[in-house]
C-alpha cells in the first residue's frame, strides 16, 4: 500500500515538474496574451408556455450585458500580468398598468490580474492567478411609474478573485479554456439616489458587506510571442489564418 501511495506521489511530481522543462515561445518573457468575453441575457418575465399572460407581464423583463477585455504582458518566462477592463450593465423594465417603471445599473471596472502558467503538454495548459479590482456604480436614470426617475447615487466596488485555468491549445497561438474563479466583492456607498452623501453606522464593518460569487468562464486567448505580428489586414482569409496557426 506505501509503495502505491509513494509511486502515485511520484508519478505527480514527474507530471507536474514536466510542466517547467521548457517554455513554449508563446510563455515567454516579452510575449502578449489577448482574451475577452461577451455575456447579453435578456429574461421575459412573461413564463413561455402560459395563454393567459397579461400584456404588463409580456412588456416586462431584465437584461444584462457583461463585456470583459484581458490584455497581458509576460514579464518572466510563463507570468504575465493583464489588464482586464469591464462593463456591466443591468435593465429592468416593469409595466403598471401599461405605466413604464425602469431601473439601470452599470459598473465600469478594471482589474489587474497576475497569472502563471503551466505546460503539461504541447496542447494542454493550466494557470493560477488572481484579479484584484475596481469599479466605479454611478446612478443611471430612471422610470417611476412613466415619469423620470433620476438617480444620482454613487458607489464603488472592490474585488479579489483567484481563479484556475485549463487551456487547450487549438492552433499554434489560440487556445480555448475554461475558467473557475471565486469572487469576493464589496461595495462602498458614497452618494444616496437624491445625491446626499451616504453614512455609515459607528459600529460599521465593512466584513458585513462581503459578497462572494463563483464564475465559470469559457473562451478564446490569443498568444503572440516576443516579435511575433499579427497578419496585415487582407494578408490572409481566416480560413487561412488557422491553416497558417497549424503549420
Amino acid at each position: 500500500m506505501r509503495r502505491r501511495m509513494f509511486l502515485a506521489v511520484l508519478a505527480l511530481l514527474v507530471f507536474t515538474t514536466s510542466g517547467f522543462a521548457q517554455t513554449p515561445d508563446f510563455l515567454s518573457t516579452g510575449a502578449w496574451e489577448f482574451g475577452g468575453s461577451l455575456i447579453f441575457v435578456h429574461r421575459p418575465d412573461a413564463p413561455v408556455f402560459a395563454s393567459d399572460v397579461s400584456d404588463d407581464d409580456r412588456g416586462s423583463y431584465d437584461q444584462t450585458l457583461d463585456l470583459s477585455v484581458t490584455i497581458g504582458k509576460f514579464l518572466s518566462d510563463r507570468l504575465s500580468l493583464s489588464l482586464r477592463p469591464s462593463f456591466f450593465w443591468y435593465k429592468s423594465l416593469n409595466l403598471n398598468a401599461s405605466l413604464e417603471n425602469l431601473d439601470q445599473s452599470c459598473i465600469i471596472g478594471l482589474g489587474l490580474e497576475p497569472s502563471y502558467y503551466i505546460s503539461f503538454s504541447p496542447t494542454f495548459l493550466m494557470s493560477l492567478g488572481a484579479e484584484l479590482g475596481i469599479g466605479m456604480q454611478p446612478g443611471l436614470m430612471g422610470l417611476s411609474n412613466g415619469d423620470d426617475d433620476p438617480n444620482e447615487s454613487l458607489s464603488v466596488n472592490f474585488w479579489l478573485e483567484p481563479k484556475v485555468a485549463g487551456y487547450y491549445m487549438v492552433s499554434e497561438r489560440m487556445a480555448g479554456f475554461a475558467q473557475l474563479g471565486f469572487k469576493l466583492i464589496y461595495t462602498r456607498f458614497i452618494k444616496n439616489s437624491d445625491g446626499s452623501s451616504y453614512s455609515y453606522s459607528s459600529d460599521y464593518s465593512m466584513f458585513d458587506d462581503v459578497l462572494g460569487r463563483l464564475n465559470v468562464t469559457l473562451g478564446l486567448k490569443y498568444f503572440l510571442p516576443q516579435g511575433g505580428r499579427f497578419p496585415a489586414e487582407g494578408e490572409y482569409s481566416f480560413n487561412d489564418f488557422i491553416d497558417n496557426e497549424n503549420k
